[in-house]
């Protein structure tokens, strides 16, 4: 997704792997972090550096998989929209979901 390439066997990526199994999560949540990442992240050059298994995989993980991932955040994320455009954009998506 990043065109990254961290090693799934070094020690410090099992570690965190191993860690958020222990709590009950499943492969398709770290798919899914992934996802959401790439998506927030992907284009920001600031947060691509965070875009690592330490990261992504750290105590925060849980945090990561329940957040909402909105059209606004993705306008933000992608420079389309500021913050206050992108809070816009989600409170029409509201109005319009409302109406159905």
């Amino acid at each position: 997704k990043t065109g990254t390439k961290y090693k799934a066997t070094t020690k410090s990526t099992i570690s965190h792997i191993k860690a958020r199994l222990k709590e009950g999560f499943t492969l398709d949540d770290f798919y899914t972090v992934i996802d959401k990442k790439v998506l927030l992240w992907g284009k920001d050059i600031k947060m691509q550096a965070f875009l690592r298994p330490e990261t992504l995989f750290s105590p925060k993980f849980e945090s990561y998989l329940n957040e909402v991932v909105s059209q606004g955040k993705i306008l933000q994320a992608q420079g389309v929209v500021s913050e206050a455009g992108a809070k816009g954009v989600d409170l029409m998506q509201e109005w319009l979901n409302e109406r159905q």
